[in-house]
């Protein structure tokens, strides 16, 4: 029972998330009233069907340009979700949850230096305080999600630790990572901000893909198509460096 109340609270929450946005950005096109609750009433169907966010069908997928065949190629982050938990084992999705985890059990591979902030001791604060001398680190809280409660502190910024400890590690568990310098390729669709893109792929499929970079990038005079083409040279590009290591 509590799982269909769930179920039905974020439906409902879907419905509001919808309507801020095809209010914002809907209502702002110069679309006639038909095509307006055209797009409503589809979104609404697809919600319905396969519990479609409004940025994924408007803006990651453009389904409004899309017919029913082509539609069919993708599947919802709420579907996807329902995939791992279905078939993922859960002692794995653990570490991928847990960003301190994680970046223990992949240590090897990350090539940066952090640490977690899970109370203050002397050993600790020594280790944040050589850190922050010594390069830009990335302060996360441990449970946080979506960019919320981020903070950049810069190389040498920090002139007092026990203050700093005091009014940014003190509400939480945080992790403290050195920052990533992207490369060049990448850097150039926004140089301020750590641009990336996540490939989520299951045995035998791609099945989501995010690229991630600065607000204020200009897209102006963009098209999707040319934009995707432009980040497929570039990535192509860096596998060719990497594999000539």
């Amino acid at each position: 029972m509590t799982s269909i109340k769930n179920e039905i609270k974020i439906f409902f929450s879907e419905i509001k998330r919808f309507y801020r946005a095809f209010l914002k950005e809907v209502e702002s096109k110069n679309f006639s009233n038909e095509k307006k609750i055209k797009i409503k009433w589809d979104y609404i169907k697809e919600l319905l069907r396969h519990r479609y966010r409004f940025n994924e069908y408007y803006y990651q997928y453009g389904f409004p340009k899309l017919n029913r065949k082509e539609r069919a190629e993708f599947i919802s982050r709420s579907e996807m979700q329902y995939i791992y938990r279905k078939y993922g084992d859960s002692q794995i999705r653990k570490i991928f949850r847990d960003k301190a985890k994680f970046l223990e059990v992949f240590n090897t591979y990350i090539k940066r230096q952090w640490m977690l902030w899970d109370e203050s001791t002397e050993e600790k604060k020594q280790k944040l305080e050589l850190m922050l001398r010594s390069f830009d680190c990335i302060v996360k809280p441990l449970d946080g999600t979506l960019g919320a409660g981020v903070k950049k502190i810069n190389k040498n910024s920090v002139t007092d630790i026990d203050d700093f400890i005091r009014h940014n590690l003190s509400e939480h568990k945080y992790v403290i990572e050195e920052c990533i310098t992207a490369h060049q390729e990448i850097a150039e669709f926004h140089p301020a901000s750590l641009n990336s893109i996540q490939v989520v792929a299951g045995e035998a499929a791609i099945m989501q893909t995010f690229r991630y970079y600065g607000e204020m990038i200009d897209l102006k005079g963009w098209t999707a198509e040319k934009f995707l083409n432009k980040m497929k040279f570039k990535i192509f590009r860096i596998l060719n460096e990497i594999s000539n290591f």
